[in-house]
């Protein structure tokens, strides 16, 4: 077969045009090859571990956190992430394990920043009772150590003493009814604002709580306003009363004013005895 000049020329570019696809193709499949061996590293290499919050100043573990807070470098760093890893989120046993364990792998003033930190940054009780503190800090400040020493005395104040590196969620209501009371003590305002501060709470716990704070009320001259529903406790240790009646109307005044027979008979709507005690009268149902 004769090949012409102008049939050898197109040929020529169809070539030409078939090798440049071919390469076109090439290239993209290499392209798409490399992408993939990207994202497959991508995927098999493990970010790295985010250990502290960032916005707390107590050592919390958590994920959204910053991996470098001690600003460690080198190897230290990879030895306190490697350990930090195995307890991501960790509470409790595990955190002290991690406490224990950044002793062979920070300095000295290293770990006694961690143990500042750990001291009191994984207790959910003491931390709770720190929040009544934060009236008191400044912008962006964060608790000190006389705050840590007012919340702690708080706790002690309220029998709680030993639990503050306990969960919220392990105590029973009336150890949490006084880790509330502990918060506020440890806010210590010049007004208290209660509402049912000793329900959950047996005979004992009641009358320790509200001798308490009648201790701390008198001996710095502040206030106390509470809602209570056991009209012998507001008997006993409230100055006024105010009773709040289903019609909408209310009579308030001093105690041994407002708390007759009469008056509460007409709150509760229900017959009641007055009983003469060492502590005053006592109403009980009739």
């Amino acid at each position: 077969m004769k090949m012409t000049r102008k049939t050898a020329t197109l040929g020529l570019v169809l070539a030409l045009a078939a090798l440049v696809g071919a390469g076109v193709l090439a290239a993209q499949s290499q392209t798409h090859q490399q992408q993939a061996q990207h994202s497959q590293q991508a995927q098999h290499q493990e970010p790295e571990l985010e250990v502290f919050c960032s916005h707390l100043s107590a050592g919390q573990l958590c994920l959204g956190g910053t991996p470098n807070v001690l600003k460690l470098e080198g190897t230290k760093k990879e030895q306190w992430l490697a350990a930090a890893r195995e307890y991501n989120k960790a509470v409790d046993g595990s955190t002290k394990q991690l406490l224990a364990q950044a002793k062979t792998i920070l300095s000295t003033q290293e770990y006694a920043t961690v143990a500042k930190w750990f001291d009191h940054g994984l207790n959910e009780v003491l931390n709770t009772v720190l929040i009544g503190r934060h009236p008191h800090l400044k912008a962006w400040g964060f608790e000190s150590a006389e705050d840590i020493a007012l919340a702690q005395s708080a706790l002690a104040a309220t029998g709680l003493q030993g639990l503050g590196q306990r969960l919220i969620s392990t105590l029973s209501g009336g150890e949490r009814r006084r880790v509330a009371l502990a918060t506020v003590l440890a806010q210590d305002p010049a007004l208290y604002l209660l509402d049912e501060p000793v329900n959950h709470l047996d005979l004992h716990q009641q009358i320790a709580a509200l001798e308490l704070l009648k201790t701390r009320v008198r001996a710095n001259d502040k206030a106390v306003m509470m809602s209570v529903h056991d009209v012998n406790l507001a008997a006993r240790y409230c100055d006024h009363v105010l009773l709040l009646f289903s019609d909408g109307t209310l009579i308030q005044g001093q105690t041994s004013a407002v708390l007759n027979r009469t008056a509460l008979e007409r709150l509760y709507r229900h017959p009641i005895v007055s009983v003469a005690g060492p502590q005053g009268p006592a109403f009980l149902p009739g």
